[in-house]
């Protein structure tokens, strides 16, 4: 599965079933055939990929996005994404990656705080089921 480093530009991570994430920098983005994106948090693979359906891999766990309640709970520079489905709670714990400049400051339009939060991006992605539905749709799946 071929998905694009979150917060990395012109890295690609190629993720097997395991969930380990192989990494290779590419010189142009293979912008057509991303499944997904994905971080390194805490020495964790964090990834939100499509398979068919959306599904968001916390460490070990994968869980599908569909009918899934996602939460993002921000304390004093620590995020918690808590993500229910079925009876099932897990939550995943990280520190805030930093924004330098300050997004007041950033002079980058339309630039947002998910576009340095992957958590962030992954619980707005699945609080917007119209969103949800479009994303990560390959040619071959379209």
């Amino acid at each position: 599965m071929l998905l694009r480093y979150y917060d990395r530009h012109g890295i690609i991570g190629h993720m097997g079933a395991g969930g380990m994430v192989r990494l290779e920098p590419v010189e142009s983005m293979p912008w057509a055939s991303l499944e997904g994106v994905f971080a390194l948090v805490g020495g964790q693979v964090l990834a939100l990929y499509r398979h068919e359906h959306l599904f968001i891999r916390l460490g070990r766990s994968v869980i599908q996005l569909d009918g899934a309640n996602v939460s993002r709970e921000v304390q004093t520079g620590l995020a918690t994404l808590t993500v229910e489905r079925s009876g099932s709670v897990e939550v995943f714990g990280y520190e805030l990656p930093p924004i330098d400049p300050p997004l007041s400051d950033d002079p980058t339009p339309h630039v947002e705080e998910e576009d340095f939060d992957l958590g962030l991006f992954i619980a707005n992605v699945a609080n917007d089921p119209d969103r949800a539905e479009r994303l990560y749709r390959t040619q071959e799946a379209s």
